[in-house]
């Protein structure tokens, strides 16, 4: 049966955060409020709200309210009653791409992306399955997505394992920038920790060396 709760999305409990807690080996989800007088309060959730682990690696809210908890076995999502896990399933092509969620994103539509071994995967709620952009690296090892920018065209920045990476969602094509300094015999690493757009629109990145920007124009660092 499809799972169809009546769904009291978190915004409206007025929740502005939410703490993870690992105390004693316990798992323990937090809501906080602010009520009228301004003082903000903190209370825990009803008893059997629970996750799929306990070892929490990433929170985030997306554009209808919800809570979507990455661990290391699953994803979870919190709509205000109840928690919905999702699982990697090698039975089913629409399933979550990975049981270990590495992160989560959120792009200006509020859609949820989720970041696992060799894919980028894009939640579909219509559906309540999943898209798999796959970012597997020229070597075929796994590729992480470490951060996550949404350019004005639409196109998605990814910070990787691997080097800095364009994703196109409207057709899935996948480029790659090397932000290395050829000159440079002591840079042996691609890893991208850090990707963002100023104001200006200029594309900058952290590497495991430098602040660098990329050109997009024509690919290259700009010096």
């Amino acid at each position: 049966m499809r799972f169809q709760p009546k769904y009291r999305r978190v915004a409206s409990l007025k929740v502005f955060a939410a703490v993870l807690l690992i105390s004693m080996g316990r798992f323990c989800l937090l809501r906080a409020e602010q009520p009228r007088s301004g003082q903000t309060m903190i209370r825990s959730l009803p008893a059997g709200i629970t996750l799929s682990q306990t070892r929490v690696g990433d929170i985030i809210q997306d554009g209808k309210g919800f809570l979507w908890i990455a661990t290391q076995y699953g994803l979870n999502r919190y709509d205000g009653f109840r928690v919905r896990q999702f699982f990697h399933d090698p039975g089913n092509a629409r399933s979550v791409g990975c049981s270990y969620i590495h992160g989560l994103f959120k792009d200006r539509g509020g859609r949820v992306w989720v970041s696992c071994d060799q894919s980028l995967d894009r939640y579909e709620p219509e559906t309540e399955c999943f898209t798999h952009f796959n970012l597997q690296s020229r070597d075929g090892s796994s590729d992480v997505i470490g951060a996550l920018m949404e350019g004005e065209d639409g196109a998605l920045w990814l910070a990787s394992q691997s080097g800095l990476l364009r994703l196109d969602p409207r057709n899935g094509v996948v480029a790659r920038f090397s932000l290395r300094d050829p000159a440079d015999v002591q840079q042996t690493r691609e890893e991208v920790k850090w990707v963002e757009e100023d104001r200006a629109n200029q594309l900058w990145a952290m590497t495991s060396y430098s602040l660098v920007r990329l050109d997009r124009s024509s690919g290259q660092v700009a010096k």
